[in-house]
């Protein structure tokens, strides 16, 4: 699967060459939601930074090259900061390095200069 890339655009968070969706979309249950656009989480870890190879790349320069993962289990979406410089805030509470967190739906989460969000299925 090709990386999504995450770019800032004068303040907002724009989604750049999302990957196509694959058949079983209607099994996806959670979305990643920029302010341009949506890209879907697949199961299991994801990771999240500035350098290729990550599953999403965020054009940033104030995100990591390996800023985070993403963990999408059967029942919630987990955001770790993998060990960034500049850290990783959930509603405005800084995480820990390390620290696994449980994202409810509408969580805003906030890496370098953007601001994300998760969306759950139904929600």
């Amino acid at each position: 699967q090709a990386a999504r890339t995450l770019m800032p655009s004068g303040g907002r968070t724009m989604a750049m060459a999302a990957a196509p969706m694959t058949p079983g979309e209607d099994t996806v249950r959670a979305w990643l939601v920029t302010a341009n656009g949506e890209i879907p989480l697949r199961e299991g870890v994801q990771t999240f930074g500035r350098r290729d190879g990550n599953d999403v790349v965020v054009a940033d320069p104030y995100v990591s090259g390996s800023h985070g993962t993403i963990d999408l289990t059967p029942d919630a979406v987990y955001f770790t900061d993998t060990g960034s410089s500049n850290g990783t805030s959930v509603n405005g509470a800084k995480l820990a390095t390390g620290q696994r967190t449980r994202i409810q739906d509408g969580d805003e989460i906030q890496i370098g200069q953007l601001t994300l969000r998760i969306r759950y299925r139904g929600a």
